[in-house]
Formats: C-alpha cells, structure tokens, sequence
C-alpha cells in the first residue's frame, strides 16, 4: 500500500511475526514507484514500528537497504521495560535519542545510526529488510507492523548533543581530569555461563566499565576492505568485512559543570553479515591455560584456543542488577551507588557510534561465543583466562586489570593414558632434564616460576633451594609427573666441576672443548638438537683422570644452535653448553 501526502511516501506492512528466543527475523517490505536515486533532496525520512517484547534490551533492530547497507536503529535500549509501541525514527526525533528513551517508546525517536546513511545515491527500490534479533535468552516478543517514509529533503542528520554531567567528578577532588573508562572482564560470568563438550568448551564473557567516564568509541570515514581503502559505502567482495577506523573518545572536566572532549584513534571495527552488527575488533581474548606459580595469568601457557572476540559495546546490564559481575582491583563486589559518575555517557549500541556507560556492562552469551577447542587435553583442573582489550588500543584509568582467571575441572576429555616421567642431572644451579615420556608437546615447570616446551630442557637456577618440577606430556593425554629437586649451589661429585669450556663459539674449523675429569671413568660427548634428539655421537669411551681436550672440527651440522653434552657416566653426572655453527 502507498500514500502520498505533501510529497511523502509511505510503505507498509502487517504481517505478524514471533520472534524467536536467541534468534533473529527479517521482514522483508518491497518498494517500488519511487525515484531510482535517495539523497539529500528526495531520501528516507522515517521508520515506525510496533513490537511487544518482555525485555526491549534484548532486542537488536536493524534496517537494510536494497544495495545491502545497513543502520542500527536501536540495540540494547529501554534496561528492563517492555515493548516498542507507536515507536517512530526520525533524524528530527522530538523524544531525543533513542539511547536516553524508555520503553515503551511511544514517539519520534533520533535512531543510533543515522538513516542518512542510506540516503547515498542508492536506488531506493528493490527489497528492504527489518531485521530484529533477540541476544538473550528466556523473553520473547513478537513483530506487528512497520512504516517506511521518504519524502522530499529529508531531515539532516542532527549535532552531536551538548556534553553535560553536573554530577562528574574526578579522582582527589581535582577540578579538571580527564574521565576515564576502566573495563574489567567478569570472573563471575565465566564461573556460572559455561559447558564442556568431549572436544571443547562454550563460556559466556562480560566486560564491565568501572571507571569514571563512559568507554565510547567512534566509526570514522575511513574504510577498508581487508587493507584495501575504499569508500565507507563499499560492498566488500566475499570474505571480506568493510572496516571503520574507530576513535575513542575521553571527556574531560572543567571546574565544576563544564564538560569537553578529544578524541584518538583506536582499533577498528567491522560489519559482520551472520548478526547485521558492527563489532569492536578483537576486543577481547579467552582460552584454556595452565597455572604456573607466575601470579599473572596472562602469561600461562595456553592448551585450549578460541578466536579473537569481537564485540558491539553497549549497556547490556550493569553491576547492580547482575551483582557480583563488577569488582574492584582487590576482589570486593562492588554496586552501581560504588562507582563516581554511573549512569554517564552519551551512546550505546551495535552502531557506528557504541559504549558502555560506568557502572555499565556488557555480555556475550555462550551461543554467541565461538569455543575454545581441546585437541588431546586430558580431564583435569586447568583456567578459562579472559583478557579485555589484548592489544592496549584504549586508554583507561588502570591497565593492570584486564583480565580474570577461573579454575575449570574438565571431565568430559578423557582419563590420562599414563604419567608423564623424567630423569635430571644436577651441576651446580644447573639442571638437565631427560624426558622419558612417548612422543608429543610438552610443558615443564621448573619450580621457580619458570617453563619451557622442549622436549630436553637445561635449566638454570638463580638460587639454592628445593623446587618442584612438573611435566605434562600435552598431546598424548598423559597426566602430570613431578619430582622434587634439591639444588645446593655447588657442583656435585665430591664439590669438583667437570670444567666444560668451549673454544671458539660458533664453531670453526679451529675450535675445541675442554673438561676435567676428577677420576677415571665412561665418557660419553654427544650432539643434541633443540629437540632432544641425538644428532652426532663424539666419544664413547673410558678415559683417564684429569684435563681433557677434544677438537670440534669436520662436524657437519647444519647452521643453528645444538647442545653438547658431556657425560660422566661412572660418576653419574653431566655437563652441557650451548654450541651454534654458521
């Protein structure tokens, strides 16, 4: 059906349609009769809708034009409050922002993205679509019906509004500061929202701003295909996602009410089809890891992978109502009421324009994630370890605390097929470890908060002590083996050094070694690889006490680093050096 009052035309459709828990409908409106060009002089004016839903901030409304462009008309809006109703988006909304509305809309609202957007010289007729996505479970809605208006000089896309927080403060009861976010990821989300399958693991994740002023962040009008500039219209080829530089933006304070900004570049985000959202890239990072006695977990060996998460970042819930989700630097739950400057901010949203406001928090539900894949771990304790931002695009108050470790019992993958074993040799602070486990990848703990993967490994302590080494034997599922070492500072074997030097490293035509042998006994020289593997034996032979000389000449390795190792085998010890050949 089509009207046509004082130039404006007007298309329609009825068709009732549930929306479904976690999912997403598309109502597809057919427009034709129209000029084949919409921009500034003859364009998209409005789109009203109705919709009932039982929790409007689960919603994601989305418009999509016949060349595919697509806006964000509202996402994430309305906290607990039912139903659009008579709701209407309009660049000259009289109600304000969508963002800073409540449910149920009823009036003309300014939509989160611009429809100007697609007032780009498109030709207007063809298919468009209304897309709605439910990002949450247990509400439900249903779609009733929708208007979408053009007519002539469409209203312009407004300023942004006034910056205006009577109530900010800054930290030390300072005039001027600058209002900085502070995201943390949620250890209680991950502890509550996860599920092991037999080959990987599904984990809800939650980001929270803690700080003084909003996490906000800008598409500009730079755009890439893959890294190739193009305009932002661009459709990019398949398998390419269109990406906006992205810019941050801090407030600062003056005196007591005045509020200003700058803004700095920061990442970028990207158009992804399957959601019809624009993403934050890589705005967080989870996996399964290995505790070591680093008290930073972002340094533990990762065994279980997932991909680089991407994000919309908007005001999904806030640490009030999801209590327990927000914490301070020192482990206490803390309230909306325990954060300066709650409730700040200007945008929130899947669009261009998206934030979190303090005291705010977002989440990604498990089906939204993709898993973090177990290839051959065996049950046991291990860390889903979640960091926020990885790569320090954005400027906080604390860049310490982005990240949350949660202990996890796998149960699902497997009983180890067998412990993992070793043998050691001591000299002095050194030790040189002999893995007798099967074949695989490997993960040993030296005790001192050291580790390494190889499969023979020489390790250096800086201190006498007793340490508790550990070695997993990854790949082939084998459990744990450990022993207890005791490293006394001085050379064993009645406190004599066998005195291994090496002459000329890299290795000449003209080099040698040295070493003292403290009585007579089996020596054995050998070259070993960074694998463990025995590449050349030297000498195999019985030997008379004292100082021994071997060239290191016509050796006929490849360039590289090896270890020699010299063996005592009467007096039951060992020395290695690090050799490399050009």
């Amino acid at each position: 059906m089509i009207s046509v009052l004082s130039g404006a035309q007007s298309f329609y459709d009825s068709t009732y349609t549930h929306i479904p828990d976690t999912n997403k409908v598309c109502i597809l409106i057919n427009i034709s009769g129209l000029p084949t060009k919409i921009d500034t002089d003859f364009g998209l004016d409005s789109v009203c809708l109705n919709i009932t839903h039982t929790f409007d901030q689960d919603l994601v409304i989305h418009l999509i034009s016949p060349d595919g462009s697509v806006i964000t008309l509202a996402g994430g809006v309305g906290n607990h409050g039912h139903d659009f109703i008579n709701t209407c988006f309009a660049e000259n909304g009289a109600s304000g922002l969508i963002a800073s509305g409540s449910a149920p809309f009823t009036g003309t609202f300014i939509p989160q993205q611009s429809l100007n957007l697609l007032n780009n010289g498109q030709n207007p007729n063809g298919t468009w679509k209304l897309c709605i996505s439910d990002t949450y479970f247990a509400d439900t809605g249903s779609y009733h019906n929708s208007k979408i208006t053009f007519s002539a000089n469409p209203p312009p896309t407004p300023p942004p509004p006034p910056v205006i927080c009577t109530y900010c403060t800054c930290p030390n009861a300072k005039d001027t500061c600058d209002l900085l976010p502070d995201i943390i990821t949620s250890a209680l989300c991950i502890q509550n929202h996860h599920t092991e399958y037999h080959d990987s693991i599904k984990i809800a994740n939650s980001t929270a701003n803690i700080g003084r002023g909003p996490m906000e962040i800008h598409g500009i009008d730079t755009c890439f295909c893959d890294t190739v500039p193009v305009p932002c219209s661009t459709i990019c080829p398949p398998g390419k996602e269109l990406n906006h530089l992205v810019t941050q933006r801090i407030y600062q304070r003056h005196g007591t009410d005045s509020l200003s900004y700058y803004d700095r570049v920061a990442g970028k985000m990207s158009f992804h089809p399957t959601h019809h959202h624009i993403h934050l890239d890589y705005w967080g990072d989870y996996s399964l890891r290995l505790q070591t006695p680093d008290p930073n977990p972002t340094t533990w060996p990762v065994v279980g992978f997932s991909t680089k998460q991407s994000f919309c970042l908007m005001n999904y819930s806030n640490c009030t109502d999801s209590l327990g989700f927000c914490q301070d630097s020192a482990g206490n739950t803390i309230t909306m009421n325990d954060i300066p400057n709650a409730g700040f901010g200007l945008y929130s949203g899947c669009g261009l324009d998206q934030g979190i406001y303090p005291g705010y928090l977002d989440i990604y539900i498990e089906y939204l994630n993709d898993p973090i894949i177990l290839n051959n771990i065996c049950d046991g304790t291990y860390y889903i370890v979640s960091i926020v931002d990885p790569k320090n695009n954005f400027l906080e108050s604390n860049e310490t605390n982005n990240w949350a470790s949660v202990p996890i019992t796998l149960t699902k993958q497997g009983t180890p097929s067998g412990v993992s074993s070793f043998n050691y040799a001591l000299n002095g602070l050194q030790a040189s470890f002999t893995n007798t486990s099967p074949a695989g990848s490997y993960l040993w703990n030296f005790g001192d908060g050291s580790w390494d993967t190889l499969y023979n490994p020489i390790h250096t302590y800086t201190a006498a002590g007793t340490y508790t080494i550990s070695l997993v034997s990854r790949n082939q599922c084998y459990g744990m083996g450990t022993q207890v070492i005791t490293i006394t500072g001085i050379n064993e074997y009645n406190h004599q050094d066998l005195n291994l030097h090496t002459y000329q490293n890299p290795i000449t035509e003209n080099s040698f070694i040295t070493y003292f042998l403290p009585q007579r006994t089996n020596v054995k020289i050998e070259i070993i690889d960074m694998l463990g593997k025995e590449v050349t034996l030297l000498v195999s032979e019985k030997q008379q006490p004292g100082l021994q000389k071997y060239p290191l000449s016509d050796l006929a390795l490849s360039p590289g680093a090896y270890l020699l190792k010299l063996t005592a085998e009467g007096l039951g010890i060992n020395a290695v050096k690090l050799i490399r050949t050009k």
